[in-house]
């Protein structure tokens, strides 16, 4: 039976200790299991795999568990022994290139149906879905197909944010405190919604839960729940954008 945290963001806002909106639901998933296999494929900024540990390994010990980097020469090996996964973030292309490269999408999707434990953050929850189509990230790695691990029937688009929208009164008073600001109100790209609303426009038919910082689904025992602290939204083609409160249930989209 899957398992799986997809969650939007793995730092959080005002200075707070790495994953601290999602510890409770961490410590839960992974219960009594000590050393968790870590995937440092994504790699955000282009560190090395060991730095990247090296940077969430404070907060897994501070939550009693040790992570592992899989082997350089048999990370097949290294995920087939795996009791726990955490699939990090950074850039998505190159993660699933990487998964890809080491023959692991179909070995990861096989361990998670017999039950072994997957967090995914940003791009880790990208991959998790149908394909990575709705990843934000520049296309930085060339893979053989998008389709990625398919543990959830639909995608994920981590790190939502709507468009801020001002009356021209709210607008003044902001510049008037914030100057610098003003090239971000005047900016005239597409916003997320206008995106992924094209993205079904044009034929796309996977179902796409928009996730805002501090959100993340929990997929236990053939069900789906919205979780965290600021919810998300729910895209699909030809149908009206659903808001997604803290605690939705999303069962019908595994069916």
């Amino acid at each position: 039976m899957s398992d799986l945290l997809l969650i939007s963001n793995t730092r959080v806002a005002n200075g707070a200790p790495i994953l601290a909106h999602a510890r409770d639901e961490i410590r839960e998933i992974y219960g009594d299991r000590k050393v968790i296999t870590f995937v440092p494929y994504a790699r955000p900024g282009g560190i090395t795999h060991e730095a990247y540990r090296d940077v969430l390994a404070q907060a897994f010990a501070e939550m009693g568990y040790q992570l592992r980097l899989p082997s350089e020469t048999s990370p097949f090996s290294s995920i087939a022994s795996a009791e726990a996964l955490f699939v990090g973030g950074g850039n998505t292309w190159h993660l699933l290139h990487m998964l890809q490269q080491h023959a692991l999408l179909s070995l990861i999707y096989e361990q998670v149906q017999v039950g072994i434990p997957y967090v995914g953050s940003s791009a880790g929850s990208n991959v998790a879905g149908l394909t990575i189509n709705n990843t934000n990230d520049m296309h930085a790695a060339s893979v053989a197909s998008t389709i990625s691990l398919g543990c959830v029937p639909f995608n994920i688009n981590p790190h939502y944010q709507e468009t801020v929208t001002l009356t021209p009164e709210e607008r003044e008073a902001v510049l008037a405190i914030a100057p610098q600001l003003r090239v971000v109100l005047d900016h005239q790209g597409e916003t997320r919604d206008q995106r992924i609303k094209e993205y079904h426009a044009l034929g796309n038919r996977e179902p796409v839960v928009a996730l805002r910082e501090g959100a993340f689904v929990r997929v236990t025992d053939g069900n789906a729940t919205l979780k965290g602290i600021t919810g998300g939204r729910l895209f699909r083609p030809g149908k009206e954008t659903i808001d997604l409160a803290p605690g939705t249930s999303l069962d019908t989209l595994l069916v």
